[in-house]
């Protein structure tokens, strides 16, 4: 999942020259900030859980729901009714906003099923994590080059900034060094949580209880 929001400075100052060489000059600047969520646990009835996860026999589920935030500061130079927009600073705020753990509310805490299921879900939210915090700083390093690649634009009027700040998350969000690595993560994140929901895994978690 991915959100993008804008914020912009715009400072129109005199330029003398050539506009867009004097911005190149300019290097745009990358704030990165991870967060690795804190697990929320949530006791709900069998038919929510089956709802939430869409397949039966459900007793705990974890959702880290992953979110790509971008904020910038696009900056303005003026000369002669010619207006160039830069690109200042990306911020990139990268993680789990939300992660949820959910369990079957026929089990009650302080038992010894309840505290199996956490257990369970507390190494899929270790999986969410880990790989957060590998593949962090990949796209951090990618991102950072990839930045300094992006030019100023030149436009004629102020009511045309909006679509050159759009362009400029685009090129972050659409660049192959970028998807490459997101797409590397995802298959991850799912091969790893695939293996941790084994039938031999389950057979390990559950044996220590009888009353499930």
């Amino acid at each position: 999942m991915r959100k993008i929001f804008i914020a912009l400075l715009l400072v129109s100052t005199t330029a003398y020259g050539n506009v867009c060489e004097q911005i190149n000059k300019t290097k745009p600047k990358l704030e990165f900030h991870v967060n690795t969520g804190q697990p929320r646990v949530f006791e709900i009835s069998s038919e929510k859980l089956k709802s939430l996860a869409r397949q039966n026999n459900v007793i705990g589920l974890t959702e880290a729901k992953f979110v790509i935030n971008y904020r910038l500061k696009a900056m303005t130079i003026e000369k002669n009714g010619s207006i160039c927009v830069y690109l200042d600073t990306l911020v990139l705020e990268y993680g789990y906003p939300d992660m949820f753990v959910y369990v079957d509310n026929k089990y009650k805490q302080n038992t010894c099923e309840f505290t199996q299921i956490i257990n369970h879900e507390n190494e899929h939210v270790k999986v969410h994590q880990k790989l957060l915090l590998q593949y962090s700083p990949l796209i951090e390093q990618a991102t950072r080059e990839l930045i300094q690649d992006i030019k100023p634009i030149q436009i004629d009027s102020y009511d045309n900034v909006e679509k050159v700040t759009d362009r400029f998350i685009k090129q972050v969000d659409e660049d192959p060094s970028v998807t490459t690595l997101r797409e590397n993560f995802e298959k991850e994140r799912l091969s790893q949580n695939t293996k941790l929901d084994s039938k031999e895994s389950y057979a390990d978690q559950l044996a220590p209880c009888k009353n499930w």
